[in-house]
Protein backbone atom coordinates (compact mmCIF):
# COMPACT_ATOMS: atom_id res chain seq x y z
CA UNK A 1 0.00 0.00 0.00
CA UNK A 2 0.95 3.61 -0.75
CA UNK A 3 1.67 6.14 2.13
CA UNK A 4 -1.58 7.85 1.74
CA UNK A 5 -3.43 4.46 1.52
CA UNK A 6 -1.86 3.55 4.77
CA UNK A 7 -2.96 6.76 6.19
CA UNK A 8 -6.09 5.92 5.31
CA UNK A 9 -6.51 2.86 6.63
CA UNK A 10 -4.65 4.13 10.23
CA UNK A 11 -7.87 6.98 9.95
CA UNK A 12 -10.49 4.53 9.24
CA UNK A 13 -9.49 2.31 12.27
CA UNK A 14 -9.90 5.18 14.42
CA UNK A 15 -13.26 6.12 13.25
CA UNK A 16 -14.92 2.77 14.08
CA UNK A 17 -13.39 3.12 17.76
CA UNK A 18 -14.19 7.07 18.15
CA UNK A 19 -16.63 8.23 16.06
CA UNK A 20 -16.11 11.97 17.67
CA UNK A 21 -12.23 11.94 17.49
CA UNK A 22 -10.37 14.37 14.60
CA UNK A 23 -6.65 13.15 13.93
CA UNK A 24 -4.94 15.71 11.45
CA UNK A 25 -2.52 13.31 9.10
CA UNK A 26 0.82 15.36 10.85
CA UNK A 27 -0.23 13.95 13.88
CA UNK A 28 -1.01 10.50 12.63
CA UNK A 29 2.01 10.34 10.31
CA UNK A 30 4.52 11.48 13.40
CA UNK A 31 3.04 8.20 15.01
CA UNK A 32 3.00 5.61 12.22
CA UNK A 33 6.72 6.72 11.61
CA UNK A 34 7.33 6.18 15.71
CA UNK A 35 5.59 2.17 15.38
CA UNK A 36 7.15 2.07 12.04
CA UNK A 37 11.06 2.74 13.54
CA UNK A 38 10.57 0.75 16.34
CA UNK A 39 9.24 -2.12 14.31
CA UNK A 40 12.19 -2.12 12.34
CA UNK A 41 14.26 -1.95 15.12
CA UNK A 42 12.99 -4.95 16.91
CA UNK A 43 13.23 -6.93 13.22
CA UNK A 44 17.05 -5.88 12.90
CA UNK A 45 17.48 -7.46 16.10
CA UNK A 46 15.87 -10.70 15.09
CA UNK A 47 16.87 -10.82 11.42
CA UNK A 48 19.79 -9.25 10.64
CA UNK A 49 21.28 -11.36 7.93
CA UNK A 50 18.38 -11.02 5.65
CA UNK A 51 17.18 -7.54 6.72
CA UNK A 52 18.43 -6.31 3.41
CA UNK A 53 15.49 -7.43 1.60
CA UNK A 54 13.32 -4.80 2.82
CA UNK A 55 15.42 -1.98 2.19
CA UNK A 56 15.00 0.02 -1.10
CA UNK A 57 17.53 1.38 -3.12
CA UNK A 58 17.98 5.15 -3.58
CA UNK A 59 19.87 6.44 -6.68
CA UNK A 60 21.38 9.73 -7.41
CA UNK A 61 23.14 11.36 -10.08
CA UNK A 62 26.12 13.11 -9.10
CA UNK A 63 28.45 15.76 -11.08
CA UNK A 64 31.53 15.43 -12.64
CA UNK A 65 34.82 16.10 -10.30
CA UNK A 66 31.99 15.80 -7.37
CA UNK A 67 34.06 15.00 -3.91
CA UNK A 68 32.30 12.71 -1.71
CA UNK A 69 35.32 13.53 1.00
CA UNK A 70 33.19 16.50 2.66
CA UNK A 71 30.05 14.53 3.12
CA UNK A 72 26.73 14.29 0.78
CA UNK A 73 23.43 14.78 2.50
CA UNK A 74 21.21 11.91 1.86
CA UNK A 75 18.29 13.43 0.05
CA UNK A 76 15.76 10.84 1.42
CA UNK A 77 16.01 10.14 5.14
CA UNK A 78 16.70 6.35 6.45
CA UNK A 79 14.97 5.15 9.54
CA UNK A 80 17.57 4.87 12.61
CA UNK A 81 19.06 1.56 13.58
CA UNK A 82 21.40 0.48 15.82
CA UNK A 83 24.25 0.06 14.08
CA UNK A 84 27.15 1.97 12.71
CA UNK A 85 26.13 3.65 10.12
CA UNK A 86 22.89 3.87 10.68
CA UNK A 87 20.05 2.76 7.91
CA UNK A 88 22.21 2.79 5.18
CA UNK A 89 23.43 -0.30 3.38
CA UNK A 90 25.20 -1.16 0.34
CA UNK A 91 26.97 2.10 -0.68
CA UNK A 92 28.24 2.16 -4.40
CA UNK A 93 29.44 5.30 -6.53
CA UNK A 94 29.00 3.87 -9.82
CA UNK A 95 30.88 0.11 -9.87
CA UNK A 96 32.96 0.74 -7.02
CA UNK A 97 31.33 -0.53 -3.97
CA UNK A 98 32.46 1.01 -0.53
CA UNK A 99 32.92 -0.33 2.55
CA UNK A 100 30.73 1.46 5.56
CA UNK A 101 33.08 1.81 8.40
CA UNK A 102 32.66 4.02 11.58
CA UNK A 103 33.86 8.02 10.75
CA UNK A 104 36.68 7.31 12.67
CA UNK A 105 37.26 4.65 10.65
CA UNK A 106 37.10 6.57 7.59
CA UNK A 107 39.41 9.69 8.73
CA UNK A 108 42.04 7.02 10.25
CA UNK A 109 42.10 5.22 6.55
CA UNK A 110 41.95 8.29 4.91
CA UNK A 111 44.06 6.34 1.84
CA UNK A 112 41.02 5.60 0.05
CA UNK A 113 41.71 2.09 -0.38
CA UNK A 114 43.35 -0.04 1.46
CA UNK A 115 44.34 -3.61 1.25
CA UNK A 116 43.19 -5.95 4.41
CA UNK A 117 41.58 -9.30 4.89
CA UNK A 118 42.09 -10.45 1.05
CA UNK A 119 39.68 -6.72 0.13
CA UNK A 120 41.45 -5.22 -2.57
CA UNK A 121 40.52 -2.20 -3.86
CA UNK A 122 37.75 -1.52 -2.04
CA UNK A 123 37.05 2.12 -0.59
CA UNK A 124 35.95 3.22 2.28
CA UNK A 125 32.78 5.38 3.48
CA UNK A 126 30.92 6.12 6.53
CA UNK A 127 27.60 7.86 7.23
CA UNK A 128 26.95 9.97 10.07
CA UNK A 129 23.82 12.96 10.60
CA UNK A 130 22.61 11.83 7.45
CA UNK A 131 25.45 12.56 5.54
CA UNK A 132 27.81 10.04 3.31
CA UNK A 133 31.38 10.58 3.80
CA UNK A 134 33.84 8.88 1.35
CA UNK A 135 37.82 10.13 0.26
CA UNK A 136 36.60 10.12 -3.18
CA UNK A 137 36.21 12.08 -6.44
CA UNK A 138 34.70 11.36 -9.47
CA UNK A 139 35.99 11.74 -12.24
CA UNK A 140 33.06 12.11 -15.00
CA UNK A 141 29.65 12.47 -13.77
CA UNK A 142 28.47 8.71 -11.73
CA UNK A 143 25.46 7.21 -9.98
CA UNK A 144 25.21 7.28 -6.07
CA UNK A 145 23.53 4.00 -5.27
CA UNK A 146 22.94 3.01 -1.29
CA UNK A 147 20.30 0.87 -0.01
CA UNK A 148 17.95 2.50 3.02
CA UNK A 149 14.68 2.04 4.55
CA UNK A 150 13.23 5.42 4.12
CA UNK A 151 11.69 7.39 7.07
CA UNK A 152 7.95 7.10 6.84
CA UNK A 153 7.81 10.81 7.32
CA UNK A 154 9.83 11.71 3.86
CA UNK A 155 7.91 9.41 1.84
CA UNK A 156 5.73 11.02 -0.90
CA UNK A 157 1.98 9.81 -0.28
CA UNK A 158 1.94 7.87 -3.48
CA UNK A 159 5.35 5.74 -3.13
CA UNK A 160 4.47 2.37 -1.70
CA UNK A 161 5.58 1.44 1.99
CA UNK A 162 7.15 -1.86 2.53
CA UNK A 163 6.21 -3.57 5.69
CA UNK A 164 7.28 -7.16 6.58
CA UNK A 165 5.22 -9.68 5.26
CA UNK A 166 2.39 -10.52 7.84
CA UNK A 167 3.31 -7.86 10.07
CA UNK A 168 0.13 -5.34 8.67
CA UNK A 169 -2.11 -6.13 10.80
CA UNK A 170 0.65 -5.97 13.89
CA UNK A 171 1.56 -2.63 12.63
CA UNK A 172 -2.41 -0.84 11.98
CA UNK A 173 -2.78 -2.29 16.07
CA UNK A 174 0.33 -0.50 17.32
CA UNK A 175 -0.52 2.28 15.91
CA UNK A 176 -4.04 2.60 16.66
CA UNK A 177 -2.50 1.90 20.47
CA UNK A 178 0.08 4.55 20.14
CA UNK A 179 -3.00 6.98 19.10
CA UNK A 180 -5.36 5.99 21.90
CA UNK A 181 -2.62 7.23 24.19
CA UNK A 182 -2.48 10.69 23.86
CA UNK A 183 -4.93 12.79 26.24
CA UNK A 184 -7.70 13.75 24.40
CA UNK A 185 -6.94 17.53 25.36
CA UNK A 186 -4.09 17.20 23.06
CA UNK A 187 -6.02 16.53 20.09
CA UNK A 188 -7.10 20.09 19.38
CA UNK A 189 -6.39 21.71 16.10
CA UNK A 190 -3.36 19.96 14.13
CA UNK A 191 -3.19 17.72 17.52
CA UNK A 192 -0.12 19.43 18.70
CA UNK A 193 0.02 19.90 22.29
CA UNK A 194 -1.92 22.74 24.04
Amino acid sequence: MTKAEWISVIKNTLRKIDEQGVFFEPFLERHIQSVYEQMYNELYKTEKKTFSKYTSIVTEDVLADTSLADGRTIPTLPISLPRENGGVFDFYVGDDRFILTSYEGFLNAKESRFDTAGMKGVYLASVINNKIYADYSTGGAATLSYRIIPKFTALASTAEVIIPMGMEDHFIDRVIMTVQQIPPTDLINDNTIQ
